[in-house]
């Protein structure tokens, strides 16, 4: 009964590893048909059903804080990196609506949302966020990955910022 519930084959998809998730297949189908799976649910999701994802997105994040948060691989560094990456506006209304529940994850939506085309959504994001004294450490980790392109104005303010508040991680990011 619980197998044939679609919000509990999505929570499969999202979460868990690779060795458990089809009973009888190697690690690398497991991988490739859960990375398919989550192209099919990021195609799916527009402004039209946004509310729908929204409510499966956060039963997803429910137990986060008190699960193994290395089981949400697959639902931050291939999912919602690719959602910020797709579909950049619907990422930021996820993150404007869900700022809270979300804050675990909001570097791999951020990331993805600046590699996007459509960039300065995330800058400007960033730029309020930085405006703000919030989110410092998520706004200086986006540097230390390997992005297309630095801002270097806006990394400059991120480290005035954090050397202002002595916020470490943010200064060791930067």
């Amino acid at each position: 009964l619980i197998e044939s519930n679609p919000e509990y084959e999505m929570f499969r998809v999202f979460g868990g590893y690779d060795c458990g998730y089809l009973e009888g297949t190697d690690w690398e189908k497991a991988e490739s048909i859960r990375k398919s799976k989550i192209q099919e649910y990021i195609a799916d999701i527009s402004e039209e059903n946004f509310k729908e994802w929204q409510k499966r997105l956060l039963l997803v994040i429910k137990n986060y804080e008190s699960s193994k948060h290395s089981e949400y691989l697959y639902f931050s560094n291939i999912f919602l990196l690719g959602l910020g990456e797709q579909k950049p506006s619907i990422a930021l209304r996820l993150i404007q609506q869900n700022e809270n529940e979300f804050e675990p994850f909001l570097l791999r939506l951020i990331w993805g949302m600046w590699e996007s085309k459509s960039a300065i959504i995330a800058r400007e994001l960033m730029s309020k966020w930085v405006e703000e004294d919030k989110h410092l450490q998520v706004c200086a980790s986006l540097f230390a990955y390997d992005v297309k392109e630095i801002d270097m104005q806006l990394l400059e303010r991120i480290f005035e910022k954090a050397k202002k508040y002595k916020d470490v991680n943010a200064l060791n990011n930067v």
